[in-house]
């Protein structure tokens, strides 16, 4: 395989970290792996577990960063990237001049960022009794991250299949199915549902003289979205979708030594 890379971009600093850059690029690739099976996939009888270096694929897109970083007390990142990818229709014969690749992700957007918070700790041990002594029972620190992670994904390409009856696959050596799934000859024209996921965190930092505790709550997946991971494919014809982590509340304790 070989490839060509054409990438254009600009860079500023501003006062106070705060970094602003855009990006732009063009890729082109030859001579990348390709199943014979799939090149030849319009002969029902043909079968091949070779590979071929004839592939052709070409990407283009633009990505905007900010990153501010943590001079005071808030920091944060911000990603927006707008993306094309496709691949040169190698079947024979040729359906299509180009098709969505595997990894066409039209939109990605990731924000995260957070906020530290100082001297809570020696506030409460100011305040009257019926405040301080119960305060006791939290662990809270005179250093407090609170912080989130969101994350925002175009649906992933796949090819559409069908479940038929003229073909049937032998099930554990013992039966034969009543149908089949079959791949569609449109690839990677449907997509699932887009990504979406937002993430809560909150750090409390004990520093002791030779070893620190942090401890920590975090929120994973707060919304709860159903975010497909993938689709099985029954021998009955039905479908099931795999969903990744609902929301998933977690806590621990770190010694760091």
């Amino acid at each position: 395989m070989w490839a060509d890379h054409y990438v254009l971009g600009i860079e500023h600093i501003f006062d106070r970290g705060l970094k602003f850059s855009i990006e732009g690029y063009y890729k082109s690739y030859k001579k990348t792996v390709v199943g014979e099976d799939f090149v030849y996939s319009a002969i029902d009888t043909f079968w091949s577990d070779r590979n071929l270096t004839i592939g052709e694929r070409y990407s283009y897109g633009m990505e905007i960063f900010l990153e501010q970083k943590q001079v005071e007390d808030f920091f944060g990142t911000l990603s927006v990237s707008f993306s094309r990818s496709r691949m040169k229709d190698p079947r024979v014969p040729q359906r299509v001049d180009y098709f969505p690749s595997d990894y066409d992700y039209p939109v990605i957007i990731t924000a995260l960022g957070g906020k530290t918070v100082k001297g809570v700790r020696d506030w409460l041990d100011r305040a009257p009794f019926f405040v301080k002594y119960p305060s006791y029972l939290l662990p809270l620190s005179n250093e407090m991250e609170i912080s989130f992670k969101y994350r925002y994904q175009a649906g992933r390409p796949y090819t559409p299949r069908e479940y038929v009856l003229w073909k049937q696959d032998r099930e554990g050596g013992v039966k034969w199915s009543r149908g089949s799934w079959i791949d569609s000859k449109d690839v990677n024209s449907a997509r699932y549902t887009d990504y979406s996921r937002l993430d809560l965190q909150w750090i409390s930092r004990f520093y002791l003289r030779t070893w620190n505790i942090n401890v920590y709550i975090a929120m994973m997946n707060v919304f709860n979205t159903k975010n497909v991971f993938y689709e099985s494919h029954r021998s009955d014809g039905t479908k099931e979708t795999t969903y990744q982590f609902s929301f998933f509340p977690v806590g621990g304790v770190e010694v760091e030594f």
